[in-house]
């Protein structure tokens, strides 16, 4: 492969991790470079992203005095772009919703999309308290109020993936391509084992009443990617 790949971000990240576990999922080589201030609001310190968001991937291609960068956000667009950077063998181990359409595959990946943006949200409120109410533009005056329903709205999430799991799994099994074993996984799934991972990483909401997603993550973790891709803090210290 003549292209370079960096996809930027940081290892305790969860929409970062769903990009370099993807990434060795595909067995495309690539480097992380860590973003440390996260509360920043200059766009350079996250590769030009102008939403001030991780991950970044950045392709970069040509002899050194001739290179060429290409960028790209958001985890799920860079995981459609690793895999035609993979071999067709690796790429096929990747499933895509867009194979077929199943009503409950489709609303789950919804749902596990807006778990991952809440539990950013809940970790800042945690971490930077007021940081939420800071914005210019929207000022949120009770930041308890809002906070409550961040909260109301991330179990419901929860509750409803546990309780739709079984079935979940079986869809996305069906949408696999025939030719490519259940050896291997979905963007779904991986969204999902990064979000239970995280949520007990950080330790955000109580995962007792969680069993099934508990274990789908304890299975999903015995995985070479995501035993390579475990959070923790990039050196040197993080700072947010």
């Amino acid at each position: 492969m003549n292209t370079q790949v960096e996809i930027i971000g940081r290892s305790s990240s969860h929409f970062t991790r769903v990009a370099t576990l993807i990434a060795h999922e595909l067995d495309v080589p690539f480097t992380l470079v860590p973003v440390f201030d996260l509360l920043g609001s200059d766009p350079t310190l996250f590769a030009g992203n102008p939403a001030l968001k991780i991950p970044v991937l950045r392709l970069t291609s040509g002899p050194s005095h001739l290179s060429q960068s290409t960028l790209l956000f958001g985890a799920a667009n860079i995981a459609r772009r690793l895999a035609t950077l993979a071999r067709p063998d690796a790429a096929s181990r990747l499933t895509w919703l867009d194979a077929r359409h199943d009503d409950l595959a489709h609303t789950a990946h919804e749902l596990v999309a807006h778990g991952m943006s809440t539990q950013v949200q809940l970790v800042v409120a945690a971490r930077h308290p007021g940081a939420l109410s800071q914005s210019d533009t929207t000022p949120i005056p009770r930041d308890e109020v809002y906070l409550a329903k961040l909260q109301r709205g991330f179990e419901g999430t929860l509750a409803w993936l546990e309780a739709h799991l079984d079935p979940l799994v079986c869809a996305l099994a069906r949408e696999a391509v025939a030719s490519a074993p259940r050896a291997g996984t979905s963007l779904t799934e991986v969204m999902l084992f990064c979000l239970v991972d995280h949520i007990r990483y950080r330790g955000t909401a109580s995962l007792a009443p969680y069993p099934k997603l508990v274990r789908f993550a304890e299975v999903f973790s015995q995985r070479p990617s995501a035993e390579r891709t475990r959070y923790r803090r990039d050196p040197p210290l993080e700072s947010a």
